[in-house]
């Protein structure tokens, strides 16, 4: 059965397929009939003036990516069973490699694409009317649409293909645990006796053989299925993390965006602010005219005191836009913090038990500031370079639509090798650490058996095992070094090789008469902006999964249910006391393997006193605990006045029961308290309208 994840890449696929067949075949309408003869492709493919590649290469990725994700098997099963991949056969990992690897290219491709088709291709928006695509361009319209759509497409492909591959994944886990218990049951139903049949021995024999050689090979490649099993398992959790964390990402969201209209005003300001830096830039630029090429004093003094004005306004619109955020954030918090403490407050006791106090008040008091100040930030940031880097693209199109592809192109690209390279460096650092802190645990364990090392003269071995794990310390920390220059080197001169290509096209733009001197400074300010807004973005979302990892307790809390619901809805119009217990039987949730209670039965009439005897732990408090409904029998019934505490409305309930704890406790279903708890004796008394303390 096909899932939602499959139906939507196939959707995207015929939608991708689609577009640029449109746009690769209708500017050559007139010339279909030469493409039926491979010559005729051939002569019309041209890399910056058509896109006839753009289409061939969808369909040859499409294609691809389907006899990836179908290679991947379903189902598993066993020699001589039904017919199905083995479990060795599973390759749903390196599939999922090949699928990031394959959509990859493919964007990289289409992305030296645009830049070259924004340095070569005429400016010339439509194909002319009966010209061929040999000779002129077929229209940057065509171009960039089916460009941008296979681009998209590819991305979105990758995370779908990847998301089917996981989900054909999980089915063939549950097929192979589906085989491996039919197989335990069948080896159950196998004859003991001897004498059965030829057959039957003869098909026992063949299975020892079969049982005896998976044994030899499971303990030859032990390891290899060790590493295998850990790195199954590794991956299964980091896909469960990643679902809980996008759970709890889309829960804080929606909890911040309860103060839409302040977000609203607040992202209206910031838009403001960043119309107003990139005006700033644009002022710069004609500065830059007047004084060197028009040499108009008038309005280069004008151009002066409007950009003070346009600086002061995005200030007003800065300051404006972060005491809103700020607002948006306590009122975040406070929201944060009275869901966690409602959710607390409905728990059951035994949640208290099995949680530490001060493990509940560190998330209502640190983790809650902690989530609401990340996520506020992180939203102010996000939208902050969001609408920055929309309006710098804007002005840098004004400016030169081809220096702008170039420019958006590079620094995406740049952003990602040195994002990539940052995360493997941050790697390779955890673990130069984990080779000390391993060092470090030799020389613990060494030091502090000191007695036994100098009894058995093992000095000489205690330093050798210290000096090895040293040595693998010190390779690592050569290669967190070889590492750590190689990063430096790429983060210095990527950037800088940018603005060389950037600076270098521009001049010759700029020698061509195309762009004039003024608009090539704001645009190098323009890209300074765009760059430091994509790289905050990039931040953003390294915060933001810092911040979900602190509120994945948080949302659990306030997301988690009680054990056992407080109560029903009955309410008697007048309450006799008679209090039962019927076989009750009961465990704390803390200590589940302690029994303190076995079988208890207990009635006591309005009227009667009842006194509970034995020493401590043996059970007399936790009636009284019962009694209240702070816990629920493992099995047997809690009855008053005939019906189960589960049935009472619990507030209704609470009216009419009195508990004091003290030294001396008092627990009534009445206003006269005559039940009385010491240290070893506990005395219930019932009175007629229900005293049962």
């Amino acid at each position: 059965m096909a899932t939602v994840r499959a139906v939507l890449l196939c959707l995207v696929a015929i939608l991708e397929l689609g577009a640029v067949t449109w746009c690769a075949l209708w500017p050559l309408r007139d010339e279909l009939a030469a493409l039926a003869r491979a010559r005729g492709w051939w002569e019309r493919v041209d890399f910056t003036l058509g896109n006839l590649d753009v289409m061939l290469l969808a369909f040859a990725k499409d294609l691809t990516l389907l006899v990836l994700v179908t290679s991947t098997p379903t189902h598993t099963t066993r020699p001589g069973r039904h017919p199905g991949p083995s479990p060795e056969a599973a390759n749903h990992s390196g599939v999922r490699k090949a699928v990031s690897v394959l959509c990859g290219l493919h964007a990289a491709f289409l992305l030296v694409k645009a830049a070259a088709v924004a340095v070569n291709a005429p400016a010339q928006l439509w194909p002319a009317a009966g010209e061929t695509a040999g000779s002129t361009s077929v229209g940057l319209v065509f171009l960039y649409v089916s460009i941008v759509v296979s681009l998209v497409a590819s991305l979105a492909s990758q995370g779908l293909g990847r998301g089917v591959v996981s989900e054909r994944e999980d089915a063939w886990d549950e097929q192979q645990a589906a085989v491996e218990d039919e197989e335990a049951r069948d080896s159950l139903r196998a004859p003991l006796l001897v004498g059965e049949s030829t057959t039957t021995t003869s098909r026992l024999g063949t299975r020892a053989a079969d049982a005896t050689q998976a044994v030899e090979t499971a303990t030859a490649d032990g390891k290899t299925g060790s590493k295998a099993a850990v790195a199954g398992k590794d991956a299964t959790s980091k896909a469960a993390a990643a679902k809980r964390k996008q759970r709890t990402l889309m829960e804080l969201l929606r909890l911040a965006f309860v103060d839409w209209p302040l977000l609203m005003v607040a992202f209206t300001a910031g838009s403001l602010a960043a119309l107003g830096s990139a005006s700033v830039a644009y002022l710069t630029g004609q500065m830059v005219d007047f004084a060197s090429i028009e040499l108009d004093r008038s309005r280069f003094t004008h151009t002066t005191l409007l950009l003070l004005l346009v600086a002061g306004l995005t200030a007003l619109f800065t300051g404006t836009r972060g005491g809103l955020f700020t607002v948006a954030n306590t009122r975040l918090n406070v929201r944060l913090r009275k869901s966690l403490f409602h959710a607390l407050l409905q728990m059951e006791i035994g949640f208290f038990d099995t949680n530490r106090t001060g493990e509940i008040i560190s998330r209502l008091a640190a983790d809650t500031s902690t989530v609401a100040d990340q996520v506020g930030l992180n939203m102010n940031v996000m939208l902050r370079s969001a609408t920055q880097a929309a309006m710098v693209l804007f002005f840098m199109f004004a400016a030169s639509w081809r220096l702008t592809v170039v420019t958006f192109i590079l620094v995406p690209v740049v952003l990602t090798i040195s994002g990539a390279y940052g995360k493997f460096y941050s790697k390779l650092s955890k673990r130069v650490q984990a080779e000390l802190a391993t060092a470090n645990a030799v020389a613990d364990e060494v030091l502090s058996t000191m007695t036994t090392v100098k009894a058995h003269a093992i000095q000489d071995s205690a330093e050798a095992t210290y000096a090895a794990k040293l040595t693998d310390f010190y390779k690592l920390q050569l290669l967190e070094a070889g590492a750590y220059s190689l990063y430096a080197i790429l983060t210095t001169f990527l950037p800088n090789l940018v603005t060389a290509v950037v600076l270098f096209y521009g001049g010759n733009l700029v020698l061509a008469g195309v762009m004039s001197r003024g608009a090539l400074v704001s645009f190098m300010l323009y890209q300074q902006s765009l760059t430091s807004a994509f790289q905050l973005m990039g931040d953003v979302f390294s915060a933001l999964t810092a911040a979900v990892g602190a509120a994945d307790k948080v949302v659990e809390l306030m997301k988690r249910q009680p054990a056992f619901s407080p109560g029903g809805h009955l309410v008697l119009p007048s309450l006799e006391g008679r209090v039962e217990a019927q076989e009750v039987v009961f465990h704390y949730p803390s200590r589940p393997e302690v029994q303190v209670l076995n079988g208890l039965s207990l009635m006591a009439h309005p009227g009667e006193v009842v006194a509970l005897v034995g020493p401590s732990g043996g059970g007399k408090s936790s009636v009284i605990k019962l009694l209240e409904r702070f816990y629920l029998p493992t099995s047997g019934r809690i009855l008053i006045d005939g019906h189960d505490l589960g049935q009472f409305n619990p507030k209704w309930l609470r009216k009419q029961v009195a508990l004091v704890s003290q030294v001396r406790q008092h627990v009534a279903l009445s206003s006269a308290p005559s039940f009385k708890i010491s240290p070893r004796v506990f005395l219930i008394s019932v009175h007629l309208r229900s005293q049962i303390m």
